[in-house]
């Protein structure tokens, strides 16, 4: 059994584990203060293990941006990694969002075709004929 000394004159515990989902019942049917504040004192001191914490709890207890977490969610674990390394700024990974064909095709209409055309012709030429 494992044991943890709390902090001051509070005797050896074994360590409670405590799921998110039945913190969330036992906060919602309503603790008393005390209750309360034996419960931040386990967490605080290591008495009790909370794991498996439902999104919104994470997020809560974290104070992590709903966006930025989400963007973790749909990145590959490559791109994690990357941001873990710090060699690839979140803020990049959540703003650099690839457009839709509608946006491309707004971006056509307002432009003009033609001028799309142009460039696509300009940039897809082989360089031998471009050099002439």
């Amino acid at each position: 059994m494992n044991i943890h000394t709390r902090a001051g004159s509070v005797p050896a515990t074994p360590i409670r584990d405590v799921v998110g989902r039945k913190l969330a019942r036992r906060l919602k049917a309503g603790l008393n203060p005390t209750h309360r504040a034996l419960l931040a004192l386990d967490l605080e001191c290591g008495a009790l293990w909370l794991h498996h914490l439902s999104r919104a709890q994470a997020r809560a207890l974290t104070k992590a941006a709903g966006g930025y977490v989400a963007t973790l969610r749909r990145a590959t674990p490559e791109q994690r990694e990357a941001v873990k390394r710090g060699e690839l700024a979140l803020s990049t990974l959540h703003n650099n969002k690839a457009p839709t064909d509608q946006a491309i095709e707004r971006w056509i209409a307002k432009v003009g075709k033609e001028r799309v055309w142009a460039v696509f012709n300009r940039l897809t030429m082989p360089s031998a004929v471009a050099a002439e």
